[in-house]
């Protein structure tokens, strides 16, 4: 079997690369088109619109594998709240993600409404 690490061992970049390929495919990612995610739906999701801007994609993409992803656990998350500090961040984070969330819902509940019969 023929290694890809030097002989001195791991890289960084060989490190980052395996990272993101394992990250990648635990998240349904494929290689040929990191805009389609497959497994992890319930039917054909399209691509992104190559011209979204990056900046909406930076909320829109955590936010639709934060909501898919099933291994959600809320002790999981508190643990990373062992101090007062972490707590409060994490705590500001929320309120945040949640105002932000619903003034989405409010404006797609406008373009869309039927949505809110579903």
């Amino acid at each position: 079997m023929e290694t890809v690490a030097p002989e001195c061992g791991p890289t960084s970049p060989l490190v980052e690369r395996v990272c993101r390929t394992i990250k990648n495919a635990l998240d349904g990612v494929t290689d040929d088109n990191p805009d389609v995610r497959v497994g992890r739906h319930d039917g054909p999701r399209k691509a992104r619109l190559p011209e979204s801007p990056p900046r909406e994609r930076a909320f829109v993409a955590p936010l639709l594998r934060l909501s898919a992803w099933q291994g959600f656990s809320l002790e999981l998350v508190l643990s990373h709240a062992e101090k007062l500090e972490s707590a409060k961040s994490l705590y500001q984070a929320c309120g945040t993600m949640r105002e932000r969330c619903k003034l989405v819902q409010e404006r797609l509940a406008e373009n869309y409404p039927e949505l809110t019969n579903a």
